[in-house]
């Protein structure tokens, strides 16, 4: 769903992506995965709606947690992380 929606948004704000599924993965720079690997060597990671933190998060500069700031228990997994 994220796919579709980063591709028909708004012709203005286009991001350039692609799913961990596509041959060359490694040249995109934005990858929609959900697989704990990084496949373009991304120094920054996103995890969604309480997305497991991957073993290797020391090896990304930035993690960012998205999550439903008035949801108390999406709230507290965030904060434990």
């Amino acid at each position: 769903a994220l796919d579709a929606h980063l591709w028909t948004y708004r012709d203005d704000s286009f991001l350039p992506h692609a799913t961990w599924r596509v041959g060359d993965v490694a040249d995109q720079p934005i990858v929609l995965a959900i697989e704990p690997d990084n496949p373009n060597g991304a120094n920054v990671r996103f995890l969604v709606d309480n997305a497991a933190m991957p073993d290797d998060a020391q090896a990304y500069e930035r993690m960012v947690l998205l999550f439903n700031g008035d949801d108390p228990d999406a709230l507290a997994a965030a904060r434990s992380t």
